[in-house]
Order: C-alpha cells, then sequence, then structure tokens
C-alpha cells in the first residue's frame, strides 16, 4: 500500500493510563492529537497574546527567555519559506531534527513522528475538507501536503 505524506511532528509521549485496557492500547502512546501528547512547537503559545502561557511553555521546555525567542523567529521564518505549516507540520523529517536538534535535544522524552494517508483516501480527504476551495494560506500543513501527493518512501 501506498501511503501520500501528512507531515512529520515533534511530540511528547505519554504512557498509558491505568484505566486504559492493556490489551488495546500500547504501554506508550504516540499521537498528534494535542487532547493526548504535547506537539511541538506549540504554535497556539507562540502566536498568542498570553504571557503566562508563554512564561509556562518557557518552563516546560526548560529553555531560557532568549532561546523562546529564537524558536519564534525559527518557527516564523520556516513558515515564511513554506516549510513549516500550521499547526505543528514540519514538512521534511530533515526539519523535524534540525528543530529538535536546536532546541529540544535536553529533553529525552521527545520524538519525532510522521503521518501519511493510503493514497486511495487522499482525494476524498481533499474534497471532504474542501481543500482546494480555501486560499493557501488558509490551508492547514497536513492539507499542503496531501496535495503535493509526496509519496512516502518506505524503509528497511
Amino acid at each position: 500500500m501506498n501511503f501520500i505524506l501528512g507531515g512529520y511532528y515533534i511530540i511528547t509521549p505519554i504512557e498509558r493510563l491505568n484505566y486504559m485496557d492493556k490489551e488495546l492500547i500500547p504501554e506508550t502512546i504516540l499521537s498528534v492529537s494535542e487532547c493526548i501528547c504535547d506537539v511541538h512547537p506549540k504554535t497556539t503559545v507562540l502566536w498568542g497574546g498570553s504571557n503566562e502561557a508563554k512564561r509556562k511553555y518557557i518552563q516546560q521546555l526548560n529553555v531560557s527567555p532568549g532561546t523562546y525567542k529564537e524558536i519564534e523567529k525559527w518557527v516564523e521564518d520556516k513558515i515564511e519559506a513554506g516549510v513549516f505549516g500550521f499547526p505543528q507540520v514540519f514538512t521534511t523529517i530533515e526539519l523535524a531534527r534540525e528543530f529538535l536538534a536546536k532546541f529540544l535535544c535536553h529533553l529525552s522524552v521527545t520524538k519525532i513522528i510522521g503521518i501519511g494517508l493510503p493514497e486511495e483516501y487522499v482525494e476524498a480527504f481533499i474534497e471532504h475538507e474542501e481543500v482546494q476551495n480555501k486560499e493557501e494560506a488558509n490551508q492547514y500543513g497536513v492539507e499542503k501536503l496531501l496535495l503535493r501527493r509526496i509519496p512516502i518512501e518506505e524503509k528497511d
């Protein structure tokens, strides 16, 4: 089966909670859903107006305010270059690795994960989300990548 790239994400995995079924849920959970795992960088904080949220995120990342400003600038530059998409979508694994090495290498629990969609479902997704009716500036990063139809290469 061929998969089309939906992007790469930097996440903080969580451990399965006691009430979760051990037969269904793995011990470590990896998800790009912000309801489940922390996804970095948190663009809602970077672009939000709350200084308190920024202060908490700086503490969570264990970085200096100066490094936090560098993160904001890095994300802004990559969005302008068209290689980083909203909300936290890295368009290449190399870009995600660059961000991780530059800003989060001191956090041992972060992971880079990629998402994709089986090729046969891409057109239905695009139609359902009405992606082609949106201006490019209003498209999510995953939508832009699926429109490009970049195949995910299998690694042995």
